[in-house]
């Protein structure tokens, strides 16, 4: 892609981090964004509060896959697992920001994680989460689960950029041409306007702004947001950058987008 015009400012960029299954992949391309704009990382680790609501119900049960055992689900041994997660957690953020030379944070958070992660989105410039954020718990877990380290994204592949007519969207693409210019990536987008005269000018806009042709362009008029997501999941993405005009009413977008999409989700203020 060419380089888009003005520049990019970007001062805090938050990572979603929950439940032991969170997948770490994407953590060193985030530090480097961040590196490279010189903002300051912030990784929030939520403990889901509607997991440890479900786990005191007096009638929770948990089935071991190894035995297919049943037994009563203890809230405290959750809680315990939750608490060794998120200082196995930390210890691989610090060491993942310090390389990048990026300025970071840590904390904790109880909540319902599609809330946690949209109200960090609204006080973010950048809020990454993926699919195995709300992974339910497996149990506790050793330090060596958050070393699953593996590079994002590789040479060959691409992100998605989903795009409107709010300035967001525009944010939105320079993120994506950030990221796929730190890997030598493509770019992918799906545009969506509530007129064909919209949709004219958001196209024209990518294609000068950026060279994208037709093949990388897929155009949406009047779509449902339902639409929007099948779209960005079709292309297959190692990483979907959208705006958050397109989330920010409702938390359940938070949720259908964790559903659809595998790979990590930026959102971008």
């Amino acid at each position: 892609m060419k380089k888009e015009p003005g520049t990019l400012s970007l001062q805090r960029i938050s990572v979603a981090l929950a439940t032991p299954g969170s997948r770490t992949q994407s953590l060193d391309a985030i530090a480097g964004l961040a590196a490279i704009h010189g903002a300051q990382v912030s990784y929030v680790f939520i403990e889901d509060a509607d997991m440890l609501r479900a786990a005191r119900l007096p009638f929770a049960l948990e089935v071991c896959r190894a035995t297919n055992v049943v037994r009563r689900v203890d809230s405290s041994e959750i809680e315990r697992g939750l608490r060794e997660c998120a200082v196995a957690i930390r210890k691989l953020v610090a060491e993942t920001a310090e390389r990048a030379g990026a300025r970071w944070s840590f904390e904790v958070v109880r909540q319902r994680t599609a809330t946690a992660i949209l109200e960090l989105a609204k006080r973010t410039d950048v809020t990454v989460f993926t699919a195995a954020t709300s992974l339910p718990y497996q149990g506790p877990v050793a330090p060596e689960v958050a070393k699953n380290t593996d590079h994002f994204p590789a040479a060959g592949e691409s992100i998605v950029v989903l795009v409107d007519r709010s300035a967001a969207s525009g944010r939105a693409v320079q993120v994506a041409h950030s990221l796929a210019e730190m890997h030598g990536i493509a770019i992918h987008a799906v545009v969506a306007a509530g007129t064909r005269p919209g949709l004219d000018r958001l196209n024209a806009q990518l294609r000068r702004t950026t060279d994208l042709d037709a093949a990388h362009i897929q155009s949406l008029y009047r779509p449902e947001f339902s639409d929007i997501v099948a779209a960005a999941r079709a292309r297959r993405p190692v990483a979907a950058v959208l705006p958050i005009t397109l989330v920010e009413g409702s938390s359940e977008r938070i949720r259908e987008l964790e559903d659809a999409i595998d790979n990590p989700i930026l959102i971008v203020k």
